[in-house]
């Protein structure tokens, strides 16, 4: 069952289970609470952080193998990182305004808002989808594992600690526990102590118990 390295698996679905999440709360969001529309866009806005440095990322260590292998596929990839840039503003300037907006106009405001975000979304899942069943394959023709795995960790060294863990926060329970074993088990033989319990105490606060036992269990933890 061993699987060829991929760069995008994990921290897609983590990004995925950010954006669902993110969506489903806005279809809930109260837009005449002034708190509850500060929480979000104060959500919005920290994922869209996420979103933009993931971008820069694939761009500084991914897009140079793309041109190489694919100048067409590499050309598609560029447009959409810079459409998704452009229309994820357009959305939190949406959801910003909602504070100054007359009452008569919010609700109209509110949906408005919500349609672009869902727009947004459905585009971002698409291309995410490119990525895994375009771009990925063409790189695994091109390159040996132990390339691939280079370039993964050139990527996630180039993270700082801190900022590991935001994206960590919603990977680790998007993964299935081969996913997660996978992870842990390399953290368990290659990073610093402090880091593996870092990651560890993360792990715990975002499974449950019993997907967290089962991980504990299967790394040796």
């Amino acid at each position: 069952m061993n699987q060829r390295v991929d760069l995008y698996t994990e921290v897609h679905k983590g990004l995925r289970r950010a954006l669902t999440s993110l969506l489903n709360a806005a279809g809930r969001l109260d837009v005449s609470d002034p708190k509850a529309v500060a929480v979000f866009n104060d959500e919005l806005v920290f994922l869209v952080g996420l979103l933009a440095e993931h971008a820069e990322n694939e761009d500084t260590h991914v897009q140079p193998l793309i041109v190489t292998a694919d100048p067409d596929l590499a050309a598609t990839i560029e447009a959409a990182h810079q459409e998704i840039e452009t229309e994820i503003i357009t959305v939190v300037e949406a959801y910003r305004q909602l504070s100054e907006t007359d009452e008569e106009q919010l609700l109209s405001a509110g949906k408005n808002a919500y349609y672009m975000l869902s727009a947004f979304i459905g585009r971002y899942l698409v291309h995410m989808s490119t990525e895994e069943l375009e771009v990925m394959p063409l790189l695994q023709d091109r390159l040996i594992d132990p390339e691939l795995m280079d370039i993964t960790n050139q990527l996630r060294g180039s993270i700082p600690p801190p900022r590991m863990a935001d994206y960590l926060k919603f990977m680790i329970p998007a993964m299935n526990i081969q996913e997660r074993t996978a992870m842990f088990g390399g953290m368990k033989a290659f990073a610093p102590p402090e880091a593996l319990e870092g990651a560890c105490q993360l792990a715990q606060s975002v499974l449950d118990e019993q997907e967290w036992q089962d991980l504990k269990k299967k790394v040796g933890l």
